[in-house]
């Protein structure tokens, strides 16, 4: 079972009460939590234990970070969205593209407004340096800083052909040593906060 604050009806906390042992109905197997705050995952938990927290996040978009430690300091399961930006996290955007104002990448990822867009363009050239090294794709080194990241357990990736599903399974050979994790997090403290 998933809920999704986006929708209110299925984010009521007492929509879990099928977790609740009184219940009539069957519990599901895990019950996972997407895009919630602190508060309503803490109520959520009054009604069932959960399993999963499912939340937006990249190197460019760390808005959910405290949520994250939160999940990972209680042993959940946390999983990961949005991982690669919407592309920006790729190197795959160096000037500022026009979007319909209706476009996912756009109205749901930040970092293709400025100001933002212009702070990731800096973060991307000190990403440069690392992948020129290992000539590997930036979208590899960012897909290793996320899934290094101790509170973070699962990164979602969307990918448009299988071409880039091979190479970004290639991303568990690029060895992101402790030095490297440090720059790109002293980086991205630099360019983005």
């Amino acid at each position: 079972m998933g809920i999704n604050h986006r929708f209110p009806r299925e984010s009521n906390p007492q929509a879990l009460h099928c977790r609740n042992p009184q219940s009539s109905q069957r519990p599901p197997r895990a019950v996972s939590h997407s895009n919630g705050q602190h508060m309503r995952y803490k109520g959520c938990m009054w009604y069932a234990k959960i399993d999963v927290v499912e939340l937006r996040y990249s190197m460019a978009d760390r808005g959910t970070e405290s949520i994250m430690k939160w999940a990972h300091e209680r042993g959940l399961t946390t999983l990961t969205y949005g991982t690669l930006g919407g592309g920006i996290s790729t190197g795959a955007f160096r000037t500022l593209p026009h979007f319909d104002e209706k476009d996912i990448c756009y109205t749901f990822y930040t970092a293709f407004k400025e100001p933002l867009f212009s702070k990731v363009q800096k973060l991307l050239w000190d990403m440069d340096s690392i992948t020129e090294r290992h000539e590997r794709p930036v979208s590899q080194a960012t897909l290793a800083w996320t899934m290094q990241k101790e509170l973070v357990t699962t990164a979602l990736v969307e990918c448009s052909s299988s071409k880039r599903v091979k190479g970004n399974c290639t991303t568990v050979t690029l060895e992101m040593t402790a030095d490297k994790i440090t720059f790109l997090d002293s980086s991205i403290e630099r360019n983005l906060a």
